[in-house]
């Protein structure tokens, strides 16, 4: 609802706004509870306080959005903390608060650097990292746990100027943040710090009892709910929205009765009196007007009535944008829509314009790269749009989605940027129901974060990922061959860094010869397609060797058309036709797969150099493919 609040709206705004700058005050810790359906107006309640309190008090305010379940699933896969990391970040990007930077780490907020968020750290985004990093290094005797540690540096930022959080759809608050508050309330520090919740409580009631518990807990928590217009306030509601508008006992009672009060129907009816207006200019009332059949019975009708205009291929676009989540960025969108990203701001643009369904963001540092975000104007065209696709087209676009996050977490070649895109990759993984490729990501993270002492990210891991404290691997969980089967149905897929992170995690322990070879192959292979062209050269002579020993044609067979895939990578094509007829010699006492393998790398290598010949190999590697039911290939070829 983007109208401004009115009478009893105002006025509790008003009371919490005095029960905060009291607070603020006598340097206390002063928490709020808003409750409200949706359509009541709590995101323009909070943002009410936030003007109010921004004008009276000197106290540096952030307003965040806490962020809710990814398409269809029943809870989002939290990023631990993100609340309060994404309202600090707030606070220390205003330019004013840059001295602030030093104190931060001074304070011991080191535990910003151990948290995972899609976004720039302040404004210098390695830099202080870094400088977190080192201060966690110098600072590993401090007690208590990472949740204790945000709390005390929220407390002590408050201590050095008062200080306001607003947390907006806080009925998604994480496990982590309700501790947090739990600490917040709890505390006996005398510092001016308000924090002001606003949550739906049915949907607290339904999926997310523990911040009802921790409401119902501390006493000190101020609760109110936020009211039903009164016929008085739909009148001043009506004289902002409506033109020739003149108080009217008709036009209000039918009002009053049609909404109930609720601020966001009230305003749906209104705007839709907007186009088809009740009075005429000289304010007299158009009774046939109010007979209309146009019945808004809940707000998500009102929403469904909405999208229900639109063609359907703008369905299919804000469908697609509403897989990456309630907010969208070009740099996804562009990527799913196969447009370029001019093209893709454009027709954003344009669908916000016409339909109100998005609003720009503007620019943002989001998955480590600048790119305008946008983001659903109400949850209930962001639930519509996620649940639009039928089953194929979403598996499809959340397999995308984590392929292309997977692809930027490699690309960028930075562990805290990794460890900030694995939940949400493992999300979309979730989302397309590849359950294993989320419990692999899970646990991938899982390690790192115990390598780099992140004991809150790597409990969450382990919980998400429904990890043991003992974490199985891929060989005590199934057969090598089988281990290897799944990789290369990764990498078949597309999945290549899913793949790479998969093989690197293989266990060899157990292994025998040739399952180690193979399964050494596979780990080269991969290394060669994420670019680390260096580290395969060195390991291959090796396998070559390895391969050579074992007296098993296909293992040697492989090992050689591998050397032919890095030489075509190196433009070494003396060397890789070397190698092709070597791999070729050794297929001939071998299975035909292995054969067709060395028959399409023999007649790439012989295209690449120019060589016309390369066709009589390639038409007998396409008979072969026909002949073992590999269609795919033979269409290739």
């Amino acid at each position: 609802m983007s109208t401004a609040l009115q009478s009893q709206m105002v006025e509790r705004c008003s009371d919490v706004v005095a029960h905060l700058s009291q607070a603020l005050q006598q340097r206390s810790i002063a928490v709020v509870a808003v409750a409200g359906e949706s359509g009541y107006g709590k995101t323009t309640f909070l943002e009410q306080c936030r003007r109010a309190l921004a004008g009276t008090e000197r106290a540096a305010v952030a307003l965040v959005l806490c962020p809710a379940p990814l398409g269809t699933q029943a809870k989002p896969i939290y990023q631990p903390l993100y609340p309060f990391v994404k309202a600090i970040e707030q606070l220390l990007s205003n330019p004013q608060q840059k001295a602030k930077r030093r104190l931060v780490l001074n304070i011991g907020l080191s535990v910003l650097g151990m948290i995972p968020l899609i976004g720039s750290l302040f404004d210098v985004t390695k830099e202080v990292l870094r400088d977190m990093r080192e201060y966690r290094r110098e600072t590993d005797s401090q007690h208590g746990t990472e949740t204790q540690q945000m709390a005390e540096s929220l407390l002590a930022m408050a201590e050095e100027s008062p200080l306001v959080l607003l947390l907006d759809d806080a009925q998604w608050l994480d496990a982590a943040s309700i501790e947090v508050l739990e600490h917040l309330v709890s505390s006996e520090r005398r510092v001016p710090l308000g924090i002001v919740l606003a949550y739906e409580p049915s949907v607290v009631e339904a999926q997310n009892p523990a911040v009802g518990l921790l409401l119902t807990q501390h006493p000190s928590i101020r609760r109110l709910e936020l009211p039903l217009l009164s016929r008085a306030e739909l009148r001043l509601l009506a004289a902002s929205m409506l033109e020739c508008y003149q108080p009217n006992p008709i036009f209000d009672e039918w009002l009053l009765q049609h909404s109930g009060g609720v601020p966001g129907i009230a305003a749906a009816y209104l705007q839709y009196f907007r186009q088809h207006p009740p009075f005429a200019p000289d304010g007299t009332l158009r009774q046939e007007v109010l007979q209309t059949d146009w019945r808004p019975a809940s707000l998500h009708v009102l929403i469904e009535q909405t999208v229900a205009a639109l063609a359907e291929d703008e369905k299919l676009i804000l469908a697609t944008c509403a897989a990456e989540g309630m907010q969208c960025t070009v740099f996804v969108a562009s990527q799913l829509l196969q447009r370029d990203p001019i093209a893709t701001v454009r027709l954003l643009r344009s669908l916000q314009q016409r339909t109100g369904v998005i609003t720009s963001l503007g620019m943002q540092r989001l998955y480590g790269t600048e790119t305008t975000v946008y983001a659903f104007t109400h949850v209930g065209y962001y639930r519509f749009f996620a649940e639009y696709p039928e089953y194929e087209e979403r598996v499809e676009l959340h397999s995308r989605i984590a392929a292309i996050l997977e692809q930027q977490a490699h690309s960028a070649n930075d562990d805290a940027l990794s460890e900030q895109l694995a939940p949400l990759i493992a999300a979309h993984y979730v989302e397309a129901g590849n359950n294993a490729a989320a419990a692999a990501v899970f646990e991938h993270l899982y390690h790192d974060a115990v390598r780099h002492g992140h004991e809150l990210l790597a409990n969450y891991a382990r919980h998400e990922g429904g990890i043991t404290d003992a974490p199985s691997t891929a060989t005590q969980q199934s057969t090598l061959t089988e281990a290897l089967e799944a990789i290369i149905e990764q990498w078949a897929r597309g999945a290549i860094h899913h793949a790479y992170r998969m093989a690197q995690q293989l266990s060899l322990e157990n292994a025998t010869a040739s399952e180690r070879v193979l399964a050494e192959l596979v780990q080269v292979r991969l290394l060669l397609d994420v670019g680390q062209t260096e580290q395969a050269q060195y390991r291959l002579p090796g396998l070559i060797s390895a391969a050579q020993s074992l007296k098993m044609p296909d293992v040697e067979s492989l090992a050689y058309s591998l050397a032919v895939v890095l030489d075509l990578a190196q433009q070494r094509l003396r060397h890789g036709w070397e190698h092709a007829q070597l791999a070729a010699s050794r297929s001939a006492d071998g299975s035909l797969p292995v054969a067709l393998v060395a028959l399409t790398n023999g007649a790439l290598l012989l295209r690449q150099s120019g060589n016309r010949n390369w066709r009589i190999l390639a038409r007998s590697a396409q008979r072969l493919a026909q002949q073992l039911g590999y269609s795919s290939l033979a269409d290739a070829l």
